[in-house]
């Protein structure tokens, strides 16, 4: 027995003492790659010095006497912080993920990316830059890989661990960066803020499923339009939609591998003029919806020419998108912007009749344009890999490695998608093509030049040229100067359809949808010191009825924009200071509730119901943490939602509750059917016995809601917080899933907030419904269901009369090493609407500075 508990003893020595090797060479691994930010370094590449001084953020005002050895520092300091998230973006952009972790899924990703063709697009707008855009990427591209070059051994403890466990091994380091790595990165950003075509599918489903005309006015009702008279869903008499293949539903799941968002991905902006101003001066405010990563997506740095003049023109702040050189949001000394999405429909789907090598158009045989793809990976294809069309593997034993080929087939528009859907052989008569602005290679993009033209701008005809550039995504620019002038511009290069508003698959064969022209530049909606004083935008429709070409269906429905609106008009003196801004920023009254919760005046109930409606019939109508309202009308309104459509819809419920929150469609929908107390929805056409009106719908959801929230939440209402639900984690894009999440992952964050709403965040009810990939799995919990998806990314405030009382705060913290003390130090000041200045007189600056780093050549 001795012996034994000696043996037993030695082995609990052995692994404590591995246990604390392996976590001090944990520990050195993540240290190492900290930055340096005090002292100097020696660069080949650079003409002349450069310092960068860091305030006690992490944030980097970087000073430098020529555009080349600016925008190289850029790039030197954004590989100094978040190298491997530069790294993980553009293999997801190029579909090379599979290369690190060969999994079904990360297979069928980069099987998608690849055949829309994200890679091909960025390579045409290289090609397109100008002299000026070129030299700048270029240099931004030295400095990436200058870094690289010279911290091999030092690099983010993410290559270490992807390669002792991946397929790249231990000596896992980057590629040298490349041009075309900033130009597919900055093509990213437009794919994610230019829609999904899911909704498109969907609305198709419902004509299939209801018939044409049933169809038509199931979607009056399920997705009203903010004039639906006047913009009535065009039904393509070419299509026989009850033969609509089976699989294009699952087109759907396709078109969210890269991160495609829903109605949830918007944000807010506005800016008010100085005769509304404690200051005198505009005030501009932004922040942008996005989902949520880890890090950060944005990444702050200053970027000013010492001195400033025609040959070095550049003194600017603000938020930049990794790999990409510039500012996308911020102020120069002496012009502000803001950006949302527009909500502009860029993308359709063309059903095609496709026979061998070639497509059918206007009555003739065209052949099908062909682009291989290879894809390699270390060892076999999955078990539960499914083969798109047209593909082939190869398994090298001798190398351990397996090739798959495909070919990218494309009609004249665009790619076909419904070749890589897992029931590709069962789709049917019609192909589907996918059409987007973003991969026409007849049209490439100036981003980039776009980005640098607003960073030089010094009035408003600059800037209005200069976003005039940019031809994916379509945004709402708002600007401000310190002049006293305040305006907004439509950018984006949006189709003119001959045909059809863009909601539905068209059929291709016809031409008789094609799109013939893009909205003139000249001709896009403007507005310059309006009399009212302000501009908001908050992804709402843009123009009236009147405006003679169709920007978009799909808008969101407005609950944000009247809020803001409301919030600006309503300041009591009429006079707003930036603390105002602030609080209009992290304001969470939810206006969609304070109609709904109307109907439930007057209804009395036993037990925990009663008190269920005790607490909403008591709440404020603000979705704040704390509060017991909040949560409890939610899971009603989830699950009133659910009663009202779920037995008509079967299982396209969980499409449409996914397309359908973030921008109010769906409580437009409950809203305008509750003033119909007899209307079909109420009716529950599984019960045979009964026909149920709209008080039968409202008690058995409040009952379910009742039900649920006891379960997981326990039978004290004070317990039924919104904060218990409403959660949000931030999770590593590579590691967050595996065993050594904890060390990368934080939270969960209880946060205030929600759908339609100014401090607007996202989640996904769908969550809540069977999922036909997981038959099996449990019902969801309500956390799972309000777990947060989508976050304001990041804030900001512009005061014009001071810029150096300007301010920001985003999600996480500057730096993407974990442990470093700048890796989550802003998130209780973002989830708590504070913020931290937005440094912009160099005495402020240094006098803030954390260290001061010199470049030289």
């Amino acid at each position: 027995m001795r012996v034994i508990r000696r043996i037993v003893s030695v082995v609990l020595i052995l692994v404590l003492v591995l246990g604390a090797v392996g976590a001090g060479g944990f520990l050195y691994l993540a240290r190492r790659a900290f930055p340096q930010i005090d002292g100097a370094v020696h660069l080949s590449g650079l003409t002349s010095p450069v310092r960068v001084i860091r305030d006690k953020y992490g944030i980097p005002h970087i000073y430098a006497s020529m555009p080349a050895d600016l925008f190289f520092a850029q790039g030197y300091v954004h590989a100094q912080d978040r190298l491997w998230q530069m790294e993980i973006a553009r293999r997801a952009v190029a579909g090379r993920r599979s290369e690190l972790s060969p999994n079904t899924a990360s297979l069928e990703a980069d099987r998608y990316v690849r055949t829309i063709g994200l890679r091909r697009a960025a390579e045409a707008d290289y090609e397109v830059l100008s002299a000026a855009g070129k030299a700048v990427v270029q240099a931004y591209t030295e400095g990436v890989n200058a870094f690289i070059s010279t911290h091999g051994d030092s690099l983010p403890i993410e290559f270490f661990i992807i390669g002792l466990f991946g397929s790249q091994g231990v000596g896992y380091a980057p590629e040298p960066w490349t041009p075309v790595d900033t130009m597919q990165w900055a093509k990213a950003l437009a794919y994610d803020q230019s829609g999904s075509f899911s909704r498109d599918l969907f609305y198709a489903e419902v004509l299939k499923k209801f018939g044409e005309e049933e169809g038509q006015a199931a979607l009056a009702d399920l997705a009203p339009a903010y004039d639906y008279q006047n913009r009535p869903v065009i039904v393509p008499e070419a299509v026989a939609w009850e033969r609509l293949p089976s699989g294009l539903a699952q087109l759907g799941e396709i078109d969210s591998v890269a991160g495609a968002g829903g109605l949830d991905t918007g944000s807010n902006s506005w800016t008010v003029a100085g005769s509304r101003t404690t200051t005198g001066q505009p005030l501009l405010a932004n922040d942008p919806h996005i989902e949520i990563q880890m890090p950060a997506i944005w990444y702050f740095n200053g970027l000013h020419c010492q001195p400033v003049g025609p040959e070095c023109p550049y003194e600017v702040i603000g938020a930049s998108l990794l790999g990409v050189p510039g500012v996308i949001i911020g102020h120069n000394a002496r012009v502000a912007w803001g950006l949302t999405n527009s909500s502009a429909d860029m993308r359709d789907l063309f059903l095609e009749k496709v026979e061998g090598d070639a497509y059918e158009f206007q009555g003739n045989l065209v052949k099908l344009e062909s682009i291989p793809e290879v894809l390699k990976i270390k060892g076999r294809l999955p078990a539960d890999y499914t083969p798109a069309l047209n593909e082939t593997s190869t398994y090298d034993e001798a190398t351990n490695t397996t090739a798959i080929t495909w070919n990218v087939r494309s009609t004249r528009h665009g790619p076909l998608v419904s070749d890589i859907d897992k029931g590709a052989a069962q789709l049917g008569e019609y192909a589907v093509a996918y059409a987007w602005t973003g991969i026409s290679i007849n049209a490439p993009d100036g981003f980039v030049d776009a980005v640098l033209g607003v960073n030089r701008a010094q009035n408003w005809d600059e800037f209005r040229a200069a976003v005039h550039l940019a031809g994916t995504p379509s945004m709402n620019v708002v600007y401000a100067d310190v002049d006293g002038n305040i305006g907004y511009q439509t950018i984006g290069r949006i189709p003119i359809r001959a045909a059809g508003d863009g909601r539905l698959p068209v059929p291709g064969w016809t031409g008789e949808y094609e799109w013939t022209d893009h909205i003139p530049t000249e001709e896009l909606p403007v507005a310059y010191n309006p009399p009212q004083g302000y501009l908001v935008t908050a992804n709402n429709a843009i123009t009236g009825p009147d405006y003679p070409y169709l920007i978009a269906t799909d808008y969101d429905r407005g609950y944000r924009a009247q809020r803001i609106v409301d919030l600006i008009e309503s300041s009591p003196d009429g006079q707003l200071s930036p603390d105002d801004f602030a609080r209009i920023q992290g304001d969470s009254h939810n206006l969609a509730a304070e109609a709904i919760v109307s109907y439930l005046a007057g209804l009395t109930a036993e037990g925990d119901v009663q008190k269920l409606l005790d607490a909403i019939r008591g709440w404020d109508f603000a979705n704040q943490r704390d509060s017991v309202g909040a949560g409890g009308y939610e899971v009603f309104f989830y699950y009133l939602v659910r009663n009202t459509f779920a037995d008509e819809l079967g299982d396209l419920m969980r499409t449409y509750v996914s397309q359908s929150g973030g921008g109010g469609i769906d409580r437009l929908a409950l809203i305008r059917l509750l003033d119909q107390p007899n209307a079909h929805w109420w009716d529950d056409v599984t019960t045979d016995e009964k026909v149920e009106a709209r008080e039968d719908i409202i008690r058995r959801s409040l009952n379910n809601a009742a039900t649920a929230l006891t379960a997981e939440l326990g039978a004290d209402p004070a317990g039924w917080t919104w904060g218990k639900l409403h959660t949000l984690t931030f999770k590593s894009q590579a590691l967050g899933d595996q065993i050594v999440g904890f060390f990368f992952n934080r939270g969960p964050f209880a946060v205030d907030g929600g759908q339609t709403i100014v401090n607007n965040t996202g989640y996904n009810t769908s969550e809540g419904y069977p999922n036909p990939d997981r038959p099996n799995s449990p019902p969801a919990r309500l956390v799972d269901i309000f777990r947060e998806r989508q976050s304001p990314s990041l804030r900001q405030i512009v005061d014009l009369g001071d810029l150096n009382r300007s301010r920001f705060i985003f999600t996480l913290g500057q730096s993407g090493l974990p442990l470093h003390p700048h890796y989550d130090d802003l998130i209780e000041l973002w989830r708590n609407n504070a913020y931290v200045p937005m440094w912009w007189d160099r005495a402020d600056i240094e006098q803030n500075a954390e260290g001061t780093f010199n470049l030289t050549p």
